[in-house]
């Protein structure tokens, strides 16, 4: 059986793409492409840096809510005791980046992770886009982190009495994160 499927027109001016059109095809896609990764890439910064700013708000209300059970249970001396302590524990859940306790922090540990550094009581952030953190400390980039009591001073007589009033969630050395935007 031979179907037909009407006459073949051929067209003088029907043509494919030239080698040099196509090259320019190629050319644009591309810079296309470069111009959206890099865009990409500086939103993968930014989440970065919100995540890492929400993980440390996160514990410090934890904290807050610490001390409010505390303050209410009448046991504001027990807070002492939290000093060097690993602030993850006070979250319901860990955050998914929370690498765990280590014993030192060393380069093999994966970046964009929070480890708990048991042996200084620190806890610490590994930063995965370091060209965009700045931070005193030598390699790896990261934040540090402990939790501290603080203390008010009260008199009595001659007496001078120190109180634990609470804990902080103390930035050890000084970071910034450098905006990728300009």
């Amino acid at each position: 059986m031979k179907i037909n499927y009407g006459p073949i027109m051929h067209s003088k001016h029907q043509r494919g793409l030239t080698l040099l059109e196509l090259a320019v095809v190629v050319l644009v896609i591309s810079v296309v492409g470069l111009v959206a990764l890099h865009y990409y890439y500086k939103l993968m910064v930014d989440i970065e840096r919100t995540t890492m700013e929400r993980d440390v708000s996160a514990m410090r209300t934890a904290i807050g809510l610490q001390i409010a059970a505390h303050y209410a249970g009448g046991r504001m001396a027990e807070l002492e005791g939290w000093t060097g302590g690993n602030p993850m524990v006070l979250l319901v859940a860990p955050p998914e980046n929370y690498g765990g306790v280590v014993e030192q922090v060393d380069l093999e540990l994966k970046k964009g992770r929070w480890y708990f550094d048991k042996s200084r009581g620190v806890l610490i952030y590994l930063a995965r886009n370091r060209f965009y953190f700045e931070s005193e400390l030598d390699s790896p980039a990261r934040a540090e982190f402990r939790l501290e009591a603080l203390f008010t001073e009260r008199q009595s007589g001659e007496t001078v009495y120190k109180q634990v009033s609470g804990l902080e969630l103390k930035t050890i050395h000084p970071y910034r994160w450098v905006s990728p935007w300009g």
